[in-house]
This record gives structure tokens, sequence and C-alpha cells, in this order.
């Protein structure tokens, strides 16, 4: 029979409790919600079960909490290889209009934000990685609309004036 999971660290469930509130990371959340139910529960095995965990999974983050505390509970450093463009990269230039650097548009394409990674800051990646990190930090395509020049500027009015906009409810 497996030796009793236990918490060791005299922390109580209510401190538990706030700093799971506190929390922002959701992995962390979790890792303190094992700690929460084994003090409720005391039994390792029921924590995992209700969680949806392995039994190793709960017994890993207990020892890892009783040997250093809430800070233990963050993931270790993953071995591999480092990125070769990072989001700060990506952040930089995106924090600066296109025109600052030369180019004759307004806003920032994926194609063109590629283009001045490899050639101005000497960045190697693929147009596929640009695009992943642009997304990562929460921006978003626009597609902008563009209008019929043949259409008569009278009747588009009047077509906006007699079509009801869905955000306008």
């Amino acid at each position: 029979m497996p030796a009793p999971i236990s918490i060791t660290r005299d922390v109580s469930r209510e401190e538990l409790v706030e700093r799971m509130k506190q929390e922002e990371d959701s992995k962390i959340k979790n890792r303190i919600m094992m700690l929460v139910r084994l003090k409720d529960l005391r039994s390792g095995t029921k924590v995992a079960e209700d969680l949806g965990y392995a039994t190793d999974t709960v017994c890993l983050w207990v020892k890892r909490f009783n040997e250093g505390g809430f800070d233990n509970l963050h993931d270790k450093p993953r071995s591999g290889r480092s990125r070769k463009l990072t989001k700060q990269e990506v952040e930089g230039v995106l924090s600066k209009s296109p025109s600052d650097f030369g180019y004759n548009i307004e806003g920032w394409t994926t194609t063109i934000l590629h283009k001045h990674l490899v050639q101005e800051e000497e960045i190697e990646c693929n147009p596929r990685t640009v695009r992943r990190r642009v997304k990562e930090l929460g921006y978003s395509a626009i597609t902008p609309v563009t209008l019929d020049e043949r259409a008569d500027p009278g009747e588009r009015e009047t077509f906006k004036k007699n079509v009801e906009a869905p955000c306008n409810e």
C-alpha cells in the first residue's frame, strides 16, 4: 500500500483558497486546487479521481509544494531549442508604424513584418512563425472593406438607411 499523501507545510485551507483566487495562471490554480482538495478529503487517490489527474501527478505537486512552497508550483524550465523568434522581438517591431521603417503602408501585414524581420532585424524565421507570434500577442487580421466604385453613392446611402445593422439592436 502506497504511503498516504499529505501536506507537511504549515498552511491553512483558507490561505490556499486565497492564493488560488489571486493566481492568474490556470495551471497553478489547478495545482493549488489539488492542495485544497487534499486538505478537504485527506486522500490523494480521491483528489486525483475527482480532478481527473493521475495519483502520481497529485503526489508530484504535493511533494514539490512541501519542498518549496507556492514558488515550487511553477513549471521548471524545459530543455530544447529556444525560439528563433520571440514575442518580444515581434512586439518591438509592431509597437512602431511601418512608415517608421520606410514602408509606404499604414498598418503591418504579416508578409511585410516577416520581410522586415528577415532583412532588417536579421532574424531567420518562417512566415508561419511570424503569424503564430502575432496571434500569440493578441493581434488579429483586419480585412479592409472595399466599396464598388461603379455603385451610385445615393443608392449606397439609401441602402445603409434601409438596412438595420445587427449590432445596433
